[in-house]
């Protein structure tokens, strides 16, 4: 999964459980309490959302690992480029 599509199901998760927090809402003030329905679709989305942060979390975790990597390599070369090989 893409980095850009990963954030595109974030987004649209926050954006299902905003509208079933204030779906909740209105049924309180109609009938004094949510509907199984609505309780059911709002721990589907936080449920979705807690994978996708988990999921986004691992994949930060290697892209900060790769940069990690990648500058360390640079740093190493360049020390190599301005040193000798001696110094690597």
């Amino acid at each position: 999964m893409e980095l850009k599509e990963l954030t595109e199901q974030l987004n649209a998760a926050s954006t299902e459980i905003k509208s079933a927090q204030i779906k909740m809402q209105e049924e309180i003030k109609a009938n004094g309490e949510v509907s199984a329905e609505t309780k059911s679709a709002l721990v589907k989305h936080e449920s979705s959302m807690t994978e996708l942060k988990d999921l986004f979390s691992k994949v930060d975790d290697k892209l900060k690992t790769g940069r990690k990597i990648t500058y360390a390599s640079v740093r190493t070369a360049s020390y190599c480029q301005v040193f000798g090989h001696g110094f690597c």
